[in-house]
């Protein structure tokens, strides 16, 4: 999926929900589930790919797999972020009450750092920012860093700086989008545009 490669991902994601019925591995069939909702969000369905997600958040509570669920409601956060903050907002809560690690802390605490960005409470910013700084020197990651380190140049104004930062990505399509954000906070509408194509 990361190469942008979906029917691929969509003919895993079939073999994997086929094989765990095949073995009667109902415990891990939320781990297709999980797939398809990702394939789902790439795709721009967020209704399903929400819909994917609770189930699996719902699987996994029945089979007591507390200490995984933090990253499915991330995901569930990426999907309702833009049409419903509060309720992201309500999804992070949820994902900390469930956290048992550190680095999965860290990860809660950088998209909450993320979403005040977009929000434009630049003193939350740096407040969770200079947490991620501190956490980096004591040997931890966040899944986040890459776009925590890239907004940080842009709220520093060093724009450009953001765009090389940007390069450094994998995926195509979430390093288009990220550029495209950098140079609409730039006012570079053309170039925003540009960068979808």
């Amino acid at each position: 999926l990361n190469r942008q490669n979906v029917f691929e991902a969509y003919k895993l994601a079939m073999k994997l929900s086929r094989e765990l019925r095949e073995r009667k591995l109902d415990k891990e069939y939320y781990m297709a589930i999980n797939m398809m909702g990702h394939i789902y969000n790439y795709c721009g369905n967020t209704d399903m790919a929400r819909n994917c997600f609770q189930e699996v958040l719902e699987r996994m509570e029945e089979e007591d797999y507390r200490e995984s669920m933090p990253p499915i409601y991330m995901n569930l956060v990426q999907v309702v972020i833009d049409k419903d903050p509060e309720e992201a907002m309500r999804l992070l809560d949820k994902a900390e009450e469930v956290a048992t690690t550190t680095d999965r802390l860290l990860g809660i605490d950088s998209y909450r750092t993320i979403y005040a960005f977009k929000q434009g409470d630049m003193k939350a910013f740096q407040e969770g920012y200079q947490r991620y700084v501190d956490a980096r020197k004591q040997g931890l990651t966040s899944v986040h860093g890459h776009t925590l380190d890239t907004y940080y140049l842009m709220s520093q104004g060093d724009y450009e700086g953001a765009i090389r930062k940007s390069f450094e990505r994998d995926n195509g399509a979430e390093r288009y989008a990220l550029q495209a954000y950098i140079y609409e906070r730039a006012g570079n509408w053309r170039k925003a545009y540009e960068a979808l194509k």
